[in-house]
């Protein structure tokens, strides 16, 4: 890389999208040093005027002036020239643009994208050129054109050697993607993908065709998680739902991946999530497609809202769901559904069973004391959820409970024997026994059944221990 270096991007700042912005200077700032008027009768003073003759004035690649200096957006100036123009700032100084870098700068939107003004001069790399930006830089090569590169995607470039590097020169800008808000772009050996959870991530070669032939991002193994690394014999790189490797021996590709998951469940459930939103948190490993608890929820409640995006429940002071959450997707994409249902429905008072509201959710309750479990009303939830699952594995959290009124302790222990007989006519129900771990560790719950921080690691060691055979 030339000793040239641009101003650093905000640490953690993600991918730009500049929206192409042309400046339109006007007016004269008068200076009182010149060079000799051209032809044209335009003025070249002040730094500009030292700047153009330090560069070889009119024989210089510049040319002629077309126009005088005029001010541009962000306190700086700019003035035109037969084959560039001179850009200047307080924080940058005046510098020079020519040729394809000058019209990528103007596509870009000139000072007013995210580029900035220019820090430096255009400088040769090999088999190009370069120029810095104060928002990033634009890099040119016969073969790929001029195309600027900003944010955590230059950040990975640079990392890896700029031009030099195997991705080589960008051939591309930043593209949007649909999915998770995330970013590409395209460089002469490879691409960088990014989005805020994953970062700006690598993937090239063999292993890039490999992850082409899953659908991308868009695919079965979800964005980047890490650049390629050495394994022995080979090379790999990890995706959010699994990782491809790639044997240097063979030149074989070898795809594995990991269950996708999705969580349903009421607040209770959230502990299966590491945390307490209704989207996983980011400590959240990247194998969870879908987290959702509903605080207060029971499972009323939950299966109306995957039924029907658009319900809302008549309870007083209910929260409203992520209106944005497609509960029925969710479980349709994923490998494994978690549920954690059944605390609320042993708690709450409801009507009598059958309800005429069921299974449409809690729309007009009538206090009448906790339903008896074999009344039949928690199996026929557990069959509605089982069906919703289509065969695939689901994993339910049985009850824990560490109180001391004796109906309650007595209530949580008959629905978790339910449970357990569910799985003699559901062969892929599983159950985790939550119970076992807060009767073991009762430090666990923050009080007689929410889990604390520590309770929802368990939580999560308990899940990922069922589900993947570790922790």
């Amino acid at each position: 890389m030339p000793a040239a270096t641009a101003t650093p991007a905000p640490a953690g700042a993600g991918p730009s999208d500049p929206t192409p912005q042309p400046s339109s200077p006007s007016g004269v700032t008068t200076r009182t040093s010149r060079v000799a008027a051209p032809p044209s009768g335009c003025l070249v003073t002040g730094d500009f005027g030292q700047t153009y003759a330090a560069v070889g004035g009119r024989s210089s690649a510049l040319g002629t002036c077309t126009g005088n200096e005029a001010p541009v957006n962000g306190g700086g100036a700019a003035q035109p020239f037969q084959n560039g123009s001179l850009y200047r700032s307080p924080a940058t100084g005046a510098h020079t643009l020519y040729g394809a870098i000058r019209g990528q700068y103007a596509s870009a939107g000139w000072e007013n994208s995210p580029l900035g003004f220019p820090t430096t001069d255009e400088f040769e790399v090999r088999g190009g050129r370069g120029q810095h930006f104060q928002g990033g830089s634009i890099y040119w090569s016969p073969a790929t054109g001029a195309h600027d590169v900003a944010g955590a995607i230059r950040e990975e470039w640079a990392v890896l050697g700029w031009e030099n590097s195997p991705l080589g020169f960008p051939l591309t800008s930043e593209v949007p993607l649909p999915r998770d808000g995330g970013r590409l772009q395209r460089f002469s050996g490879g691409v960088v993908y990014w989005t805020a959870r994953t970062g700006a991530r690598t993937v090239r070669g063999a292993i890039l065709s490999a992850w082409a032939d899953t659908g991308y991002e868009g695919g079965r193994l979800g964005y980047p998680t890490s650049d390629e690394y050495d394994v022995a014999g080979g090379r790999r790189s990890d995706f959010q739902f699994g990782s491809i490797t790639w044997d240097a021996a063979t030149g074989h590709v070898g795809v594995s991946t990991v269950p996708r998951i999705a969580v349903i469940g009421d607040s209770i459930t959230y502990g299966a999530c590491g945390g307490t939103a209704q989207t996983a948190p980011a400590t959240v490993p990247a194998a969870t497609a879908a987290c959702f608890g509903w605080p207060g929820s029971t499972s009323d409640e939950m299966q109306a809202f995957v039924e029907d995006q658009g319900f809302r429940s008549s309870w007083p002071g209910m929260p409203t769901p992520t209106a944005t959450v497609d509960l029925r997707r969710a479980v349709g994409d994923s490998d494994v559904l978690v549920l954690g249902l059944g605390t609320n429905d042993a708690l709450r008072d409801r009507a009598a069973f059958p309800t005429r509201t069921w299974p449409l959710g809690d729309t007009a309750p009538a206090p009448s004391g906790h339903v008896p479990v074999g009344n039949g009303y928690f199996d026929q939830k557990i069959d509605w959820f089982m069906g919703l699952a289509a065969g695939k594995p689901v994993y339910w959290y049985d009850l824990g409970f560490h109180g001391s009124d004796r109906a309650t302790g007595d209530y949580f222990r008959a629905r978790n024997e339910r449970l357990a007989a569910a799985t003699r006519r559901w062969p892929n129900l599983h159950v985790m026994a939550w119970s076992g771990v807060v009767a073991a560790h009762p430090a666990f719950l923050v009080d007689e059944v929410h889990p604390n921080e520590a309770g929802r690691a368990a939580r999560w060691a308990l899940l990922t221990s069922s589900v993947w055979g570790h922790s």
